[in-house]
C-alpha cells in the first residue's frame, strides 16, 4: 500500500508533537512493508528529503495551484490512503474530496487535539498570568460553571459545521481515545458515527539498561504556565521539598517561562531543582522513580506512556479525558484532583514516602504501558485499513 501523509509543517521527529507522532506510525507502516511520503506547506527543520514533499503555495489553502499538485502526487505515487494529520483543516479535505471525483483512495482524517477539554479549563490556562496581573477577579469569572457552559456552547454553534464537514468527508476520523471521542461526537451533535474509531499514539520501544533508580521526580514538557503549569509544579515542591532533602526535581525542556521560573525558585530558595534543558529523556527515564504531569490539558500524554515503560510512576492530574484511560489509579500510577494544590502534594508527598508502593506500581507501569507497544497499534491501523478496504475502497459519504 502507498501512504500519504498530509501535515502542516515539515515531518521532523524531533520537533516533537504531531511530527513525532507521524515519524513513528510511517516507520511502522515502512516495516510492513508499505511505503510513506509526507505532504506538507512549510518546511521549519530538517526533514526526510527522500519522502518530504510541500505545497506550491506554502500556505494551507485550496487553490487550484496545490489542487493539481496534490492530484499528481496521488496519481504519481499511486496513493491508496490519505491520512490527514492536520485537522481540523477544511481546504485539505475539499481538495481530497475533489480530487476523490476521479481517482480511489482511502481518507483517514486524525483528530491530535481535544476539541473541548481546553475550554473546560480555559480559566486554569490563564491563571498564572491573570493573578501576576492582579486580575484574579477574572478567574474567578472564568471558572464560574455557567460562564464556562457559555464559553463551550458558543464554541461549538461557532465550530459544528467545520467539524462536520471534515468527518462527513473523510472515509474515517480517528482519535486517541473514548473521552476523545464524546468531545468529537458532542462537537458534531452526534450520539454515535461508526466513521469515528479509537487508535491511541504508540511509543517507540527502546532499550533498557536497568539502572538503578534513584530518589529523582520528572517534569518534562514546554516550560511554560500556561498549557503545562511548570509554576503548579514549582509550587508543589516548594510545600514538599523540605520533607524530603534526598529527592531532586529534575525538569526537562525548554520554554517562554524557563528563565522567571529559574529566578522565582532562587528568590524562593527552593532546594534540589536541576533545570536540563531541552534533552532526549530516555537516560532520565531510567533513573527517576517519579514523574508529574501538571497540564491544564494534554492530548494524550505520551510522556506519561514513555514513562511507564521505564517503570516511572506517573501522578498526574485528572485534567484531560486521557488521564484515568492510560493511568490505573493506584495500580500503576496515581491520578490527583484537577488543580488541587493540596491533593497534588499529599498524594506525591505519600508516594515517595512509600519504597513498597513505588515499587509496586512500576512493575505494573512496565506492563500496561505495552497496550501502546509498537506492534499492538500497528495491528489496530492493519485492522482499520482492511475493514474499510476489503470490499474495495470506501467513497466519501
Amino acid at each position: 500500500m502507498n501512504i500519504l501523509f498530509l501535515s502542516g509543517y515539515n515531518i521532523n521527529p524531533v520537533d516533537g508533537g504531531i511530527a513525532r507522532i507521524t515519524h513513528t506510525l510511517a516507520n511502522l507502516f515502512i516495516a510492513s512493508g508499505h511505503s510513506v511520503w509526507y505532504l506538507g506547506y512549510r518546511k521549519v527543520s530538517d526533514d526526510d528529503i527522500r519522502r518530504q514533499l510541500y505545497f506550491p503555495t506554502g500556505k494551507p489553502v485550496a487553490t487550484t495551484e496545490n489542487q493539481n499538485f496534490l492530484e499528481n502526487v496521488i496519481v504519481t505515487k499511486r496513493i491508496d490512503v490519505v491520512i490527514v494529520q492536520k485537522n481540523p483543516c477544511e481546504a485539505y479535505l475539499k481538495m481530497l474530496h475533489e480530487c476523490k471525483k476521479r481517482h480511489d483512495f482511502l481518507i483517514v482524517s486524525c483528530f491530535h487535539n481535544l476539541i473541548l477539554t481546553q475550554l473546560y479549563n480555559y480559566a486554569y490556562g490563564v491563571e498564572y498570568k491573570l493573578k501576576k496581573g492582579k486580575l484574579a477577579f477574572i478567574f474567578s469569572l472564568l471558572k464560574n460553571k455557567w460562564i464556562n457552559q457559555l464559553l463551550v456552547h458558543i464554541y461549538i454553534i461557532k465550530n459544528k459545521s467545520l467539524y462536520r464537514y471534515i468527518v462527513d468527508n473523510s472515509d474515517v476520523s480517528i482519535v486517541l481515545g473514548e473521552g476523545h471521542k464524546n468531545e468529537l461526537l458532542k462537537m458534531i451533535g452526534r450520539k454515535f458515527d461508526d466513521s469515528i474509531q479509537i487508535i491511541p499514539n504508540c511509543i517507540n520501544e527502546t532499550h533498557m539498561s536497568r539502572l538503578e533508580k534513584t530518589n529523582e521526580v520528572l517534569w518534562i514538557g514546554n516550560v511554560d504556565c500556561s498549557v503545562k503549569r511548570i509554576d503548579f509544579m514549582i509550587d508543589i515542591w516548594d510545600k514538599i521539598q523540605i520533607k524530603h532533602p534526598d529527592w531532586t526535581l529534575r525538569i526537562l525542556g525548554d520554554g517562554p517561562s524557563l528563565q522567571e521560573m529559574k529566578d522565582k525558585i532562587q528568590i524562593s530558595n527552593i532546594k534540589n531543582v536541576c533545570f536540563e534543558g531541552r534533552v532526549i529523556p530516555n537516560i532520565y527515564y531510567e533513573r527517576a522513580k517519579i514523574l508529574c504531569v501538571t497540564s491544564v490539558h494534554e492530548s494524550f500524554s505520551l510522556v506519561t506512556i514513555e514513562a511507564k515503560m521505564h517503570g516511572v510512576v506517573p501522578v498526574v492530574q485528572d485534567s484531560f479525558p486521557m488521564a484515568r484511560e492510560i493511568v490505573n489509579n493506584g495500580v500503576d500510577g496515581i491520578i490527583v484532583r484537577p488543580f488541587s494544590l493540596n491533593d497534588f502534594c499529599e498524594k506525591l508527598d505519600s508516594l515517595m514516602d512509600n519504597d513498597e508502593l513505588i515499587k509496586r506500581c512500576s512493575e505494573s507501569a512496565i506492563i500496561s504501558s505495552q497496550h501502546y507497544a509498537p506492534a499492538r497499534i500497528s495491528a489496530l491501523w492493519k485492522s482499520l485499513f482492511m475493514r474499510f478496504t476489503k470490499t474495495g475502497f470506501c467513497t466519501t459519504r
